[in-house]
């Protein structure tokens, strides 16, 4: 009898899911752990094609999701995939959920990768600093646990965060990265506005020149709550600390679009798991204007004595 209450219970809280789904056409359950996606394939590896693709006995290719490695760290890459999985028997791993976003642009399979001894392949590469963490709109699968590897990483400048070309940006120094993968962290947001059907989360007062980001309207869905119907707030963000990934444009100022939830990491919540990690430099407006400040006292202290300085004006 509590059998038959509990598939009752089950049956009706699944509808009431699908239900709530189907209100949110572009809805995909995530999944955060490889014990919640599907396998679809077990093989040997047989050759690392790229820097991001395996190919597996019988000329079955996958690239490697949610990662990106840098051209400077490509051959030591290829080495350590080499020796992690050359001959070994690996399991292929898909979310089979989600509608879309089982293949890349040029048509290659993404999955993520796990070793018969269950070690995860992507994870080992983020954690021994030959990747950081990237992903698109479609592919947002096991992003966060791979965060946690990169935070590891970077604290440690193990890899390519040992590299200041690939440190964590500050707001005021972005704009020398137009047209490059960044992550920006800075100080808190200081206001968003809305025109042009886009939201705008503003890092500093001046938006023609600060650096932005920018939620499209399109995109705006991938933030609400699907399950309770309830639209994001992103005014809800002014005042906090974040860390967002992505290509940097110039639209008035360096620029992020961001397309998903997951390029956009709060500082000091769950969301982040930590502190802040950069200091920032001063805002050189603010340096500007402290300088500009102490040149008129001591104007007007010389202008009081006559045109001298005094000692200790200074």
């Amino acid at each position: 009898m509590k059998k038959s209450i509990h598939s009752i219970l089950f049956l009706a809280l699944a509808l009431l899911l699908c239900a709530h789904r189907s209100a949110f056409a572009g809805y995909d359950p995530l999944q955060s752990s490889l014990s919640e996606m599907d396998i679809i394939d077990v093989g040997i590896v047989t050759e690392i094609s790229k820097v991001d693709q395996i190919r597996l006995d019988k000329d079955r290719y996958y690239t490697l999701d949610n990662v990106r490695i840098p051209i400077q760290v490509s051959k030591a890459e290829i080495a350590y995939l080499n020796e992690m999985l050359l001959g070994k028997k690996v399991a292929i791993y898909v979310n089979k959920k989600k509608k879309k976003g089982f293949t890349d642009r040029y048509g290659n399979k993404l999955a993520h990768v796990e070793r018969d001894d269950a070690t995860w392949v992507q994870g080992a590469l983020v954690k021994g600093g030959f990747a950081y963490v990237s992903s698109g709109e479609l592919n947002r699968d096991m992003v966060m646990p791979l965060y946690r590897y990169e935070r590891v990483a970077r604290r440690a400048k193990i890899g390519i965060w040992s590299n200041p070309l690939f440190k964590v940006r500050s707001p005021f120094e972005v704009h020398k990265d137009i047209n490059s993968f960044q992550i920006v962290e800075g100080k808190p947001i200081e206001r968003t506005t809305d025109r042009d059907n886009t939201i705008f989360l503003h890092f500093d007062r001046d938006h023609n020149k600060d650096f932005t980001v920018a939620i499209r309207e399109g995109s705006r869905q991938a933030f609400d709550d699907p399950v309770n119907g309830e639209n994001f707030k992103f005014n809800s963000l002014v005042n906090r600390v974040v860390r967002v990934r992505g290509w940097v444009d110039s639209l008035e100022g360096p620029m992020i679009e961001v397309t998903h939830p997951e390029q956009l990491e709060i500082v000091g919540t769950d969301n982040a798991l930590d502190p802040k990690e950069i200091e920032l430099p001063p805002d050189p407006r603010a340096v500007a204007k402290q300088e500009n400040r102490k040149r008129r006292l001591q104007e007007k202290e010389m202008r009081r004595n006559g045109g001298v300085m005094l000692p200790g004006s200074q």
